[in-house]
């Protein structure tokens, strides 16, 4: 990678949103790089696993999600325009904050490779004179071959609409942040504003090299982007080398047939004993054995049968391997996961990206239609857990579809793309 030495990567969210850049993070560590992921303390521990250097950003998420506002955020935003306003309403007291934590991470390094909540890197990036790299995780590019992530998966309008979506996406994140970030820019960088298009827009027209950590499986590359933007396959985390299961896991899991992983991740929901009662319900009349995921808070359950068991946290490499099938809540981390394993998904999901990966899930024949957070009863969990369980079809492309996925390296392609582009531009130079 030419004279770049030391790469810092910006990323903050949930867990499933920061889980890929540390495996990005850990490839680009074993391929010899020193490397600091700058993101929130509560993935210090995680990061320091993969003996990553850490950059602390002092926005606690996991508070954040389990707010009033957040759990606002989490229940009332299908509509994208609602949705970046309340992520505003999460985000504006601590957004200057954010950004000079990240400038600060970012002192001293050779190359910043940024996530879509880490965009200031973009600006920093001019302000240091060092190159960056955008790298997102779900398809943010405009292209007239799909419609955004954010629309409902439904709404196929052809290729003039599905192309105008990207552009109106990245004008409503604009008019809301754009003031925000383009006052940063005068007072802490000392830059002009960025024009109407945003740091994204520029990104684009620009050609800047743009990363996807998704799978060409699972999402195919679009004929019209530019060869600045490259989808490299998913970036998978594996556990840390001496990382133990518990026993009393091991002990469940040996007592009977592999069981059902239901679990939401970092996904709060306002009623999480509601939903536990619902998933207790749905398992006790499919007669399945069940797996649960505490997460965020968003699944209770105050007494637990016999037949399940609940984790706080568990790599979901080592763990989904040994289900039947995977109930999540549609995040791209834990869909990967799901996909790779080789096992039928059922996606329930909350907001944001997750609708889109659970029609994913199903347009590919390797889960049931997907069934959102709002409409979940025990009795559309129990149909959806028997066809998880009863369908060969299902079962025997999910299985097909792991051995697909297991075959790709997409950390290792996405280094390769960051080698490649960096001597490029030394040879510029």
């Amino acid at each position: 990678m030419g004279k770049v030495m030391h790469i810092t990567i910006l990323a903050v969210g949930t867990r499933g949103d920061v889980q890929p850049y540390l495996a990005l993070g850990a490839r680009l560590r074993r391929e010899g790089y020193q490397v600091k992921i700058a993101t929130t303390l509560d993935f210090e521990i995680l990061a320091r696993q993969y003996d990553l250097e850490f950059g602390p950003i002092s926005v606690n998420m996991q508070e954040l999600m389990q707010s009033q506002k957040g759990q606002s955020f989490i229940s009332t935003n299908r509509n994208p325009v609602e949705f970046v306003r309340q992520m505003k309403g999460l985000m504006q007291q601590e957004a200057f904050k954010l950004f000079d934590e990240f400038k600060v991470a970012c002192e001293g390094t050779d190359l910043i490779v940024f996530s879509m909540m880490g965009v200031a890197g973009y600006s920093i990036a001019q302000k240091l004179k060092v190159p960056a790299i955008a790298a997102f995780i779900q398809p943010f590019t405009p292209t007239a071959e799909m419609p955004g992530f954010m629309l409902p998966p439904w709404l196929r309008l052809g290729g003039a609409f599905n192309l105008f979506s990207y552009y109106m996406s990245n004008q409503v994140y604009w008019a809301f942040f754009g003031p925000l970030m383009n006052r940063w820019r005068k007072e802490a960088l000392g830059l002009p504003p960025l024009s109407w298009i945003g740091p994204f827009g520029e990104a684009h027209e620009t050609g800047l090299t743009t990363l996807y950590g998704f799978s060409p499986t699972i999402v195919s590359r679009p004929n019209d982007w530019k060869p600045s933007v490259h989808v490299t396959g998913f970036w998978y985390l594996d556990p840390p080398s001496d990382w133990q299961p518990p026993q009393p896991l091991l002990d469940f899991l040996e007592a009977g047939p592999p069981p059902i992983y239901l679990g939401f991740g970092s996904m709060p929901w306002r009623k999480p004993e509601e939903l536990g009662q619902i998933v207790l319900k749905a398992l006790r009349r499919s007669g399945q054995r069940g797996l649960l995921l505490k997460g965020w808070g968003g699944l209770k359950v105050s007494e637990l049968p016999d037949n399940v068991f609940m984790v706080e946290n568990i790599p979901h490499t080592w763990l989904f391997p040994r289900m039947a099938a995977v109930v999540h809540h549609g995040g791209m981390g834990t869909t990967a996961a799901g996909l790779r394993a080789g096992v039928p998904s059922l996606v329930i999901p909350f907001f944001a990206d997750q609708p889109f990966w659970g029609d994913r899930i199903y347009k590919l024949g390797v889960g049931p239609k997907p069934i959102p957070i709002w409409r979940l009863t025990a009795e559309k969990l129990t149909e959806g857990l028997h066809e998880l369980t009863v369908s060969q079809t299902l079962q025997r492309r999910a299985k097909a579809l792991g051995l697909s996925l297991k075959a790709e390296d997409g950390t290792g392609a996405a280094v390769k793309v960051m080698e490649q582009s960096l001597s490029k531009k030394s040879l510029k130079k």
